[in-house]
């Protein structure tokens, strides 16, 4: 039980972290094509 909450909390995590680099990809981008 407490191994199945850790691993959800890790996968949250993840996608967390992966909608940040996401979003700092994205500004990059946008920055680059105003420039």
């Amino acid at each position: 039980m407490g191994d199945e909450k850790d691993s959800k909390v890790k996968t949250l995590d993840e996608i967390l972290q992966e909608k940040k680099r996401r979003k700092e990809q994205e500004e990059k981008a946008e920055i680059r094509l105003k420039n």
